[in-house]
């Protein structure tokens, strides 16, 4: 029985690791996303950031997603 509980201990904190690692770079990856819209006669970018625009100047780098799937 405490082998059982070892082995569920030990199970369950590699999927707490992995799922908090995974949560931390998506997080922690992007800065916004670039949202691309096109229409006949232009093409929009428009900037969403996912924290506060104050934030930026402190950075040495920032990524942004882009989503170019808008159409109008």
């Amino acid at each position: 029985m405490e082998i059982l509980m070892w082995v569920f201990a030990f199970a369950l904190g590699i999927l707490i690791g992995v799922l908090l690692e995974k949560w931390k770079s998506h997080r922690s990856r992007y800065s916004g996303t670039i949202l691309v819209t096109e229409s006949e006669e232009k093409t929009l970018y428009s900037l969403e950031l996912d924290e506060y625009p104050e934030n930026l100047k402190f950075k040495k780098e920032v990524v942004f997603k882009v989503d170019a799937s808008e159409k109008s």
